[in-house]
């Protein structure tokens, strides 16, 4: 990612510059999606999955396959590539031709690993690694004032697509377990707060959720074998001040954990509040917002407010037929 002074500073080496983009992948796709890039002159995006031109473009820029470069007419070659070893031969091409080559991952984009650490679990071996050693759709978002925080990933991670956003936060940690199942879309997001920790059991499979805190050491905790349908949304803690008008004090202070079992089925636009916690086996049924405890198992819990509507239940993954 490009913080404001990478992104000035980028701004201020192509100052009337042709601007060549190379690379046209998820870091590729991000720069364009979350940068004000309205003051570069880009020209076009070169990468080689454009092996025919035919009008195509990325972003609204006209697309080039590789091929094409040593004839377009521009100053700076930026790379836009998480590995740009791959095209060490293009780079040095541009060079000699008296081009300026700008590698985002080298001159541009700040280290997560600077003041944080990743760490990657595989075959029970722990090892620190940097965003370039993560699975491609695995993604590290974050500003310059995090600190000491960990994002620790368990390997293998097959089919999951995941962000985790790390907002002016210090000592926190995100820890998922490895899954066969599929993770379609899971935005994880830790705001302007320390301490806090979210946790992602073993064999989790999401279609798509947010998962968020931005209250100081709260927690969120996720089971084995859990399934999230649609829309979940999981709360560690309320973020803003709720105070009483006369003595001042903070109503909706809340230093605690928000725990989901094992084998829990959140249904399609489900919420699960600070406090809640549902125990193993049970259902959360579509629509339904669980703010308090449920320390009973096995059962079906739905409504707003939740409660339970039936006991006694087991629920399988297998398809109704």
């Amino acid at each position: 990612m490009l913080t404001e002074f990478y992104l000035n500073k980028l701004y201020e080496k192509t100052k009337n510059k042709r601007v060549l983009v190379y690379g046209a992948g998820i870091l590729a796709d991000e720069f364009f999606q979350s940068n004000n890039i309205s003051n570069l002159n880009i020209i076009g995006v070169a990468d080689k999955k454009y092996t025919d031109r035919n009008g195509l473009k990325f972003h609204n820029f006209p697309a080039y396959p590789p091929e094409e470069i040593t004839n377009m007419n521009y100053d700076t070659l930026l790379v836009l590539l998480k590995e740009p070893e791959y095209i060490s031969d293009i780079m040095q091409s541009a060079k000699e031709n008296k081009k300026e080559v700008i590698i985002a991952v080298n001159d541009l984009v700040q280290s997560f690993c600077k003041d944080n650490k990743i760490i990657i679990v595989e075959n029970g071996t722990e090892k620190y690694a940097s965003e370039r050693d993560l699975p491609a759709e695995i993604n590290i978002r974050y500003t310059d004032k995090c600190k000491n925080n960990t994002v620790k990933i368990e390997l293998p991670q097959n089919h999951s697509k995941i962000t985790i956003n790390f907002q002016n936060v210090t000592n926190c940690l995100f820890d998922i377990k490895t899954t066969k199942y599929y993770i379609g879309d899971l935005f994880v997001h830790f705001g302007e707060s320390s301490d806090m920790k979210i946790k992602i059991g073993k064999d989790v499979s999401i279609i798509s959720a947010n998962i968020f805190t931005n209250q100081g050491s709260s927690e969120i905790e996720i089971g084995e074998d859990c399934m999230l349908a649609s829309n979940v949304k999981i709360v560690g803690g309320d973020g803003h001040q709720i105070c009483d008008m006369t003595t001042g004090e903070i109503i909706n202070a809340f230093a605690g954990k928000c725990r989901i079992g094992n084998h829990v089925w959140l249904g399609d636009d489900t919420r699960v509040m600070k406090k809640a916690v549902i125990s193993d086996g049970s259902v959360l049924g579509a629509n339904s917002v669980a703010a308090k405890k449920f320390d009973e198992p096995n059962v079906i819990i739905a409504g707003n407010p939740a409660k339970i509507i039936r006991r006694n239940i087991l629920w399988k993954r297998d398809i109704v037929s």
